[in-house]
């Protein structure tokens, strides 16, 4: 609002997709204050510990065997990557699994 023009538009679309409509002067000046508002505010929708990590891990649901996915707050690079296959790791031992190999997908006890 502070940043468009009066004759802006803002949709929801759906889920978390939207869209704005402006001139183009105006379109790269809102789409940073966008993007750099997000970035500060999503980091008040985790725990302090997820924060700290950077990563959270939560169930998948995408197969019908037990998967979990992961989201990254924040870009990524190959020291960020590998952090995430750290903390996959951690949370592998935590659950007790052994065998990681195709098919499966039940925690074993160690």
């Amino acid at each position: 609002r502070r940043e468009g023009n009066a004759e802006d538009f803002v949709g929801h679309i759906g889920g978390d997709d939207f869209i704005a409509l402006t001139t183009p002067s105006r379109a790269e000046p809102i789409a940073q204050i966008v993007i750099a508002r997000f970035d500060i505010e999503i980091l008040l929708f985790y725990p302090e510990e997820v924060r700290a990590r950077g990563y959270i891990l939560y169930p998948g649901k995408l197969t019908q065997v037990e998967t979990f996915r992961v989201g990254c707050i924040g870009a990524i690079d190959a020291n960020e990557m590998r952090n995430v296959v750290a903390a996959i790791g951690e949370v592998v031992r935590e659950l007790g699994m052994r065998d990681l190999g195709p098919g499966a997908g039940s925690a074993s006890p160690t």
